[in-house]
Formats: structure tokens, C-alpha cells, sequence
């Protein structure tokens, strides 16, 4: 530690040096002739204590101590008068602007001592102080970062698992949908083939009685039971209406081999890593064929999607998560509305400064202000408890600016609307790759 004794007495400044050096180990002794070279000092090197002399000329030790307190020096710095005065409104004037004791003249070496000894004393338990505050501080960030990694880290090991026992789920939905729709249509595609070769040899026989019943004696027994038939069954109406049967199972089976398309397209669980080019209006068509039933129920679904928008290099499956994560939300948000408006629901897409945006905006409950910038935080959730874990949003913002440095954003208006929107670099995610 070092002490600083200022005093314009060469004999004083000696006498106590001595004193210090023969009572006190461990410490530095600085010497100063006057208050304007003790301002020099401590404003070059570190001081614990300084011993100050009131009465010296140029600047006195009052000036010393109203300068230091300008510059805030007794942050780090304990001061001691030294001085003969007995004014006891000078002593208490220089407390006020700093100093924390005083020591008389003449040198009295036990009094001296004792109080420059307890003066490093206190700037010792001082300096241990501080530095243990710095030391917690310093643990305390460490703490808060290692806390904020874990919670990272569980968010991410909570995504993946979340979404690869979804994506595992809907493949195998897929897949094995896949099976025997295949069987199906192959064998439909025969029964066609089957019908038509059916139809045109019934019409070949029908055209070969009107020629040959004039001629043929056993065409008037043939004649007999193509009339009873007819009287049994329209002909005609059947093929007309196995016709309309054929177009219809067409349309149902092109129907459910585009939802079981869309459904392994949609999840692709073998690609949870990998980015490749993305079309987002795909993602979001695909989305709405499989919600179509959900939706249904609960609002109008309006579709506005920009199709000059690029395609850009992302992790599709992850960004599909994201667009149904939103579209749950929109759907549960207007379910708290409990009936008393049709929900509606629109999502858009279009190209912004370097960017391909989505908004999906509802018509539902909405957000209060005072949740409103915690809806993003991992495991909140405003859902009474057991309804929901608070992690879809969260993995969304996850997904959507941290692995595609993109942002996702809220607006909204408490009982009136939500809007959330989502903004995809179009050439800095391809950079990344």
C-alpha cells in the first residue's frame, strides 16, 4: 500500500517517515512539499492514505481537498489532516469536503502510528471489499450467462426432440397412407381400363342384335331378355352415372395423395439440418392443406401470397414449424373470443429490402401490453396451466433469428387483433450455407 505525506516541512515530512517506517511494515512512503504537487501524485499513481497538512503555501490543504473532491478522487483515496490547529470549525470544514480524521503536531510516533495504521486498515477492508463486490459481480454474470446458455440449450434440445417426434409422426402418417393409397389408384386406373372395355363390347353386342335380329332365328329370345333388362336397369343412366362415380373418386383420391404429399413434404424430418432452397408461398399452401379441417371451424382463411417472391436457401422443415406455430396461435387466440365474431385470419407475403416477409394477422383476443414483449420468452405462456408449455413462439423466434438471422416480430391491439411478421434475408442466409 503507499501513503502520501504532504507537508511543507522537510523536517516534519522526515520525522514522519521515519516514524511510518519503523512502526508500519509493508507500505510505500511518497512525499510531497506541496498541495500542488500532491494533486500531481495522486493523479499518477494509485494512493491508499494521505496525510495532508492544512497551513502550506501555494495551495492549502482546504484547496487540496476541494480539488480532489472535483475530481473524485476520494473514491479510492482516504485522507488525514496533519496539522497543529486547535479551530475546531477548520477541522470540521475540511471533514465536510473529505478528510476522515486528523493527526496533531508535534509528532507524538505512538499516535501517528496507530492512526495511519487503522487508516490502511480501512482502505485494506475497503479494497477487499471492493473487490469482492467486483468478484460476485463478475461470478454473477458468469451465472447469468451459463444460466442463459442452459436455458438455450433446452430450449433447442426441446425443439429438436418436439419437432422430430412430430416430423417422425407425420412421415410415418405419411408413409404409411401412402401404401395402400397407391394400391388404390393403380387398381382404379384398371377398373377404368376394365369399365371401358366392358362398355364398348356391351355396345359392340347391342349394335351386332339391331343388325342381325332379322336374320337370326334365337334373336327374338335375345330380344326378350335385353328387354327385360331394360326394364330392370337404365343402361344408360348406369354408364352415365359410373362416369360421374369415376370423375368423383378421381378427384378424392388426387385429393388425399395431395394432403399425404404435403404432410411428408411439410415435416421432411430427415433434413432438420440442412438448408436448401426454400419456396415460402410453398410452405405456407402446404400449410393450409393440411389445417384445412382445423381452420375450418373456427375462421376464414385468406391467402394473399406474392409469387414474384424468391426462393431462398433456409431450413424448410424449421420454417414450416414456424408458419404452423403462428397459425395455432392465430386459431387459439380467436377461440378466446368465445363466439362473438366469425374468426378471420390473413397471411401475406411480399419482398422488402432484401427481405421476403409473411404476416399472418387475426382477428382474435390479441395481446395485452403489458405481455406483450414476453411472448417470446421461452416456457411463457399466458394459457391456463397444463394448456400449453410456452415453447412455440419461443422456438419460432429461435428458428427464425438466430439459425436464419432473420427477425419475427408482434403488434397488436388487446381484444381486437393480432399480427405477427416474420422477415426471411434473401442473401445473407445463402452466404451462411
Amino acid at each position: 500500500m503507499k501513503v502520501l505525506v504532504v507537508d511543507d516541512s522537510r523536517i516534519i515530512r522526515q520525522m514522519a517517515m521515519d516514524v511510518i517506517r519503523e512502526k508500519i511494515t509493508d507500505v510505500d512512503i511518497l512525499l510531497a512539499d506541496s498541495g500542488e504537487e500532491a494533486l500531481s501524485i495522486i493523479s499518477e499513481q494509485d494512493v491508499d492514505l494521505m496525510i495532508l497538512d492544512i497551513i502550506m503555501p501555494g495551495l492549502s490543504g482546504m484547496d487540496v481537498l476541494v480539488e480532489m473532491k472535483e475530481l473524485n478522487y476520494f473514491d479510492n483515496l482516504k485522507v488525514i489532516m496533519f496539522t497543529s490547529l486547535s479551530d475546531k470549525s477548520s477541522m470540521h470544514e475540511c471533514f465536510q469536503l473529505g478528510a476522515t480524521d486528523y493527526i496533531g503536531k508535534p509528532i507524538d510516533p505512538d499516535e501517528f502510528s496507530a492512526r495511519v495504521q487503522n487508516g490502511l486498515n480501512q482502505q485494506k477492508l475497503k479494497k477487499d471489499l471492493s473487490e469482492s463486490i467486483e468478484q460476485m459481480k463478475k461470478q454473477n454474470l458468469e451465472l447469468l450467462e451459463l444460466n442463459s446458455r442452459i436455458q438455450e440449450t433446452q430450449l433447442q434440445l426441446v425443439q429438436k426432440e418436439q419437432m422430430a417426434s412430430v416430423g417422425q409422426l407425420a412421415a410415418g402418417v405419411a408413409h404409411e397412407i401412402n401404401n395402400p393409397l397407391g394400391f388404390i389408384i393403380s387398381n382404379f386406373d384398371v377398373m377404368k381400363d376394365y369399365f371401358r372395355i366392358y362398355d364398348t363390347y356391351i355396345r359392340a353386342m347391342e349394335d351386332v342384335y339391331v343388325a342381325t335380329k332379322e336374320y337370326i332365328p334365337e334373336s327374338s329370345q335375345i330380344a326378350s331378355k335385353v328387354n327385360e333388362l331394360k326394364l330392370e336397369t337404365d343402361l344408360s343412366f348406369i354408364r352415365e352415372d359410373l362416369t360421374e362415380l369415376y370423375l368423383d373418386t378421381d378427384d378424392g383420391l388426387s385429393r388425399v395423395r395431395k394432403i399425404v404429399e404435403s404432410l411428408r413434404l411439410f415435416s421432411k424430418v430427415d433434413q432438420f439440418e440442412e438448408y436448401e432452397e426454400y419456396n415460402l408461398n410453398n410452405g405456407i399452401e402446404k400449410m393450409v392443406v393440411l389445417t384445412k379441417n382445423e381452420v375450418k371451424y373456427i375462421a376464414d382463411l385468406e391467402v394473399d401470397l406474392d409469387e414474384k417472391i424468391p426462393q431462398i436457401y433456409a431450413i424448410g422443415y424449421q420454417i414450416n414449424q414456424t408458419l404452423l406455430n403462428m397459425l395455432m396461435n392465430a386459431l387459439d387466440s380467436i377461440k378466446l373470443v368465445k363466439n362473438e365474431r366469425r374468426g378471420f385470419i390473413k397471411i401475406t407475403t411480399y419482398q422488402d429490402d432484401g427481405y421476403i416477409v409473411c404476416t399472418m394477422r387475426d382477428n382474435g383476443l390479441g395481446i395485452p401490453d403489458e405481455i406483450l414483449s414476453n411472448v417470446f420468452n421461452p416456457f411463457f405462456t399466458s394459457k391456463p396451466i397444463g394448456d400449453s408449455v410456452g415453447l412455440g413462439l419461443s422456438i419460432s423466434y429461435d428458428i427464425v433469428v438466430n439459425k436464419h438471422s432473420g427477425t419475427l416480430e408482434v403488434n397488436s391491439q388487446y381484444g381486437e387483433y393480432a399480427e405477427f411478421i416474420m422477415r426471411l434475408p434473401i442473401e445473407s442466409a445463402k452466404r451462411s450455407i
